[in-house]
């Protein structure tokens, strides 16, 4: 092996100067251009990998949140046109909470600020109304933007303008476009607490007279519905509670027994949502007391014919003679008695005033089905499932029936039934692969890099930089050799003591020569053959 020593890299140095200038060019462009190449894989492999922080930016958000990126000295990447902000994908959450203490993104709606804005003089009554209603708009876009599962919202308000006629005026309307996050679904609370929001912001407007779409174009609020519907929308949502609150209690009792995963519960509710309001007046059966009497009792006697003493003109004749004998066998004239009893009873009255509210469960209806229990197996057999037994199920019922307040007046049923519930299929388990890891991902873009800078060393650097040196070798020694050739002619000069013309050279001559000096330098003659050899390929 050739060893390196300062004459060594100066010989390689003097062999580089031997070539043509093109080839000296081309080869400090290559080096050039290997060398760029290496710089800039080691800092593709070494930078970070950047993910969207955010993205559908405005303007003056990404302005804003690109100052508080310089200022917390994070490097980003901005794409203007997309508006989207990409960051280290190791920092993404840190740099999100850190802006989300500043308060960005923000929207670029100013609300009523806009009515601090400096208005001219001459600044029309329309124009202030226009502004206000834009004002007012922002406002209510800014208060649906605070929850949670939207991402952004436009209001448009049609309001007419007031009049003195009641005939003429018209209610207004409202339009409402939310943009939703991915993956995030509005639920009809949420619809409805908007739609009251905004005409509730808004003098005459009703809900009715509210609009409310999604970015996809979906309607989300509906004009069509009726209150009947809406009402059975409740009605059917309060019975679910009531089930789902039966269930609970029933799970919250038999699980701890049975297990998590071997019963399984269903209760339905008849619920009565008429309301009824009456008074009821009732008396008592038994015996009244007296509270007061009064007795009033009277007695008259009656009146006889009387007259002039000795005349017949009172009476008739034969009364005369009758009351003649009847006055003389001394008998009193007749009286009249009467009596009247006036009793007051103390009764017993009750007044009822009864008003029965809406959502009265009127049935219940529960069905339990429970899997097997396990049991050991015999002589020590592993464990094995086996039908509970007829009493067990009747205590499991009767403590169904007090959980949830079993009527038998009422019409209320349980059910509890034992069945083997089938076996889940097993599934593999997936584990995450370390191939999803984002560490391993910038350790193999660190580890390309650096192959294909080695690689590009081996392939083209070391190739170019060998050829260039055998090349210079090559003409080196050719020039060498035609050196010793020249002396060699000297030599054979001064032995015959002229100068041999080409044409008197002959091949045994030149034969000669050549063995002379392959046999005093037979490496150099090696050489000279490889060149050959090289140059014929």
């Amino acid at each position: 092996m050739a060893e390196n020593t300062p004459s060594t890299a100066l010989q390689q140095f003097e062999q580089i100067s031997q070539i043509s200038a093109v080839r000296q060019v081309g080869l400090l462009l290559g080096l050039a251009a290997s060398i760029a190449i290496g710089v800039g894989v080691v800092f593709w492999a070494q930078g970070p990998d950047y993910s969207p922080l955010y993205a559908d930016l405005t303007a003056n958000d990404a302005s804003q949140i690109i100052t508080q990126l310089e200022q917390s000295n994070v490097d980003y990447v901005y794409e203007p046109n997309s508006g989207m902000i990409s960051v280290a994908a190791g920092e993404i959450h840190q740099v999100r909470m850190r802006l989300a203490s500043a308060g960005l993104p923000r929207s670029s709606s100013r609300g009523f600020d806009i009515l601090q804005d400096d208005q001219s003089i001459g600044t029309s009554s329309f124009m202030e109304t226009a502004r206000f209603d834009r004002a007012l708009e922002e406002e209510l876009a800014l208060s649906i933007q605070e929850l949670d599962s939207v991402q952004s919202a436009r209001v448009h308000l049609a309001i007419p303008k007031q009049t003195a006629f009641m005939r003429s005026r018209s209610k207004p309307n409202a339009s409402i476009v939310v943009g939703l996050y991915p993956g995030r679904v509005m639920g009809e609370g949420q619809v409805a607490a908007i739609v009251y929001l905004v005409a509730s912001s808004v003098s005459d407007l009703e809900p009715e007279g509210v609009t409310l779409i999604d970015q996809r174009g979906s309607l989300l609020s509906s004009r069509s519905s009726s209150p009947d519907l809406m009402l059975s929308n409740e009605q059917f949502r309060f019975r679910r509670q009531i089930e789902d609150s039966y269930m609970q209690r029933i799970n919250d009792m038999l699980i701890p027994i049975v297990g998590n995963d071997k019963v399984r519960v269903q209760v339905t509710a008849e619920v009565d949502f008429t309301s009824e309001e009456r008074t009821e007046e009732q008396y008592s059966d038994k015996p009244a007391s007296v509270r007061s009497e009064q007795t009033l009792e009277e007695q008259s006697a009656q009146a006889t014919a009387s007259g002039i003493p000795g005349t017949l003109s009172a009476t008739a004749p034969g009364a005369a003679a009758e009351e003649g004998n009847e006055s003389a066998q001394g008998t009193s004239s007749p009286t009249r008695k009467s009596v009247r009893t006036s009793r007051n009873y103390e009764l017993d009255r009750i007044v009822r005033h009864v008003k029965q509210g809406a959502g009265r469960v009127e049935r219940l209806a529960v069905a339990v089905v429970l899997d097997n229990k396990m049991a050991p197996g015999a002589e020590g057999e592993a464990m094995v499932a086996t039908a509970l037994s007829q009493e067990e199920l009747q205590e499991i019922e009767n403590l169904v029936k007090e959980a949830v307040g079993f009527s038998a007046a009422r019409g209320d049923t349980v059910t509890v039934s034992n069945m083997r519930f089938a076996t889940p299929e097993p599934f593999d388990v997936i584990e995450e692969s370390i191939m999803d890891s984002p560490q391993l991902w910038s350790g193999l873009k660190i580890l390309a890099g650096f192959i294909a800078l080695i690689v590009l060393i081996l392939s083209v650097l070391r190739p170019a930089l060998r050829n260039l040196s055998e090349s210079s070798g090559r003409a080196l020694e050719a020039s060498q050799t035609l050196q010793h050739q020249q002396q060699n002619n000297l030599a054979l000069q001064g032995l015959d003591g002229q100068t041999m013309a080409p044409a008197q050279q002959t091949y045994d001559l030149k034969l000669s020569r050549a063995r002379t000096m392959v046999n005093d330098e037979p490496t150099r003659a090696s050489n000279v053959i490889k060149s050959w050899v090289g140059e014929d390929a």
